[in-house]
């Protein structure tokens, strides 16, 4: 059975919900016909009106005794017996945007002849970051004063050590190399890795049957 409108004692219906009487500029239900602009080209629409509204609703309104009247924003209770739900959207169950690897180098070098050609102009903006193609360790400098200043090598006050060098010149290093060369033995040598007679093929991967 339907529920019957409440009515006022005229016999009139009662609007549930809308403020009629006010014409103040934060009253969304107010009756535009009695709205003065006061210069204004148009009055403050619905949706603005709640917008301006939300701003002020950052504390819950309490009356004399400190019971909580009206609560803040995000902070209300649901009745017994109730769901809240969220409304349903569909770039929440979509993908989200990716590119692989080599689709972005493509567009990086399409990108970048774009760029350097005078005769062409890209037209249609991107939603790609564009600043994150810019590859900036290719044209960066090596600061190496920054890090090692002239005083720290040169001079009174300097600081860098000169290396431990057992020869004299370029011929003695010679000398040194081709002598450790011949004492070189490749069969007590650790570093290389050898086959062993008994080693098998492992089992190959779940993930790449």
């Amino acid at each position: 059975m339907a529920k019957l409108p409440n009515k006022t004692p005229s016999g009139g219906k009662k609007l549930k919900g809308l403020n009629k009487k006010s014409n103040s500029c934060l009253n969304p239900d107010r009756d535009m016909s009695k709205v003065r602009l006061k210069g204004a080209p148009y009055g403050r629409s619905k949706s603005t009106i709640k917008r301006l509204q939300m701003y002020r609703t950052g504390k819950a309104k309490r009356d004399a005794k400190g019971k909580i009247v009206k609560p803040a924003i995000f902070q209300g209770w649901l009745p017994s017996g109730t769901q809240s739900r969220v409304a349903p959207h569909q770039k929440w169950f979509g993908n989200t945007r990716v590119v692989k690897q080599d689709a972005l180098q493509k567009f990086q070098e399409e990108m970048g002849k774009v760029v350097k050609d005078p005769y062409k102009v890209v037209m249609k903006q991107t939603n790609l970051p564009i600043s994150l193609l810019n590859e900036k360790a290719k044209h960066a400098r090596v600061h190496l004063l920054d890090t090692e200043p002239y005083h720290t090598v040169f001079g009174k006050k300097k600081t860098r050590k000169r290396p431990a060098l057992t020869v004299a010149n370029c011929a003695e290093f010679a000398k040194q190399a081709a002598e450790a060369l011949a004492r070189y033995d490749p069969d007590k040598d650790g570093s290389i890795v050898r086959e062993e007679l008994d080693a098998k093929d492992a089992a190959p991967a779940w993930f790449s049957k």
